[in-house]
């Protein structure tokens, strides 16, 4: 996130496409709320949290994770970061309320829904890159797995809990923002 907002800052204006990709994502993500209700909003953005989770989960079930995984968790911090200073540059002070009330709130659980995830995720990459050595004492394989498993359904609901907020949020304040 941080790496991301700071690149954002210097690069956002100079970096067209990605001056584009930015405002593009604001718009519609302002469309979405302001056009859906309550449930559409929660779906949306679970939708969009449950994404870097599942990729999470996918590079934790495999050797490769510990080498994508913090490319996950870095893209999705510089999304966030990038749309902060798009939103600084693009409206001042207005934007960094906005941000702050209605982006960071739902993004801060988010994020610590996908660290935890990512943690997991790292774990179980370590315990089936460890299979690969030939000194490893056997492991029970299926147990860690439903073990992983579970984690990853309180990762879930915790995204869920993130999609509420957002929805609570936008439903009550979008409309208190001209951007």
């Amino acid at each position: 996130f941080i790496l991301g907002l700071s690149f954002g800052i210097f690069f956002l204006n100079s970096f067209e496409p990605l001056g584009k990709f930015a405002e593009s994502y604001l718009n519609d993500y302002i469309e979405k709320r302001t056009q859906n209700g309550f449930f559409g909003i929660a779906f949306d953005s679970f939708l969009s949290s449950m994404l870097f989770l599942a990729i999470s989960f996918i590079c934790g079930s495999s050797m490769l994770g510990i080498i994508l995984l913090p490319i996950n968790v870095s893209a999705n911090g510089f999304l966030y970061g990038i749309l902060a200073s798009l939103l600084y540059s693009e409206y001042s002070l207005n934007g960094v309320a906005f941000y702050a009330v209605m982006i960071l709130p739902a993004a801060i659980v988010s994020i610590i829904a996908l660290l935890l995830a990512s943690k997991e995720s790292i774990k179980f990459s370590l315990l089936l890159a460890r299979l690969t050595i030939k000194t490893t004492a056997p492991l029970n394989l299926s147990c860690d797995f439903k073990n992983f498993c579970g984690r990853y359904l309180t990762f879930s609901f915790i995204c869920l809990i993130s999609s509420i907020i957002d929805a609570i949020l936008s439903t009550n304040f979008l409309k208190s923002f001209s951007i």
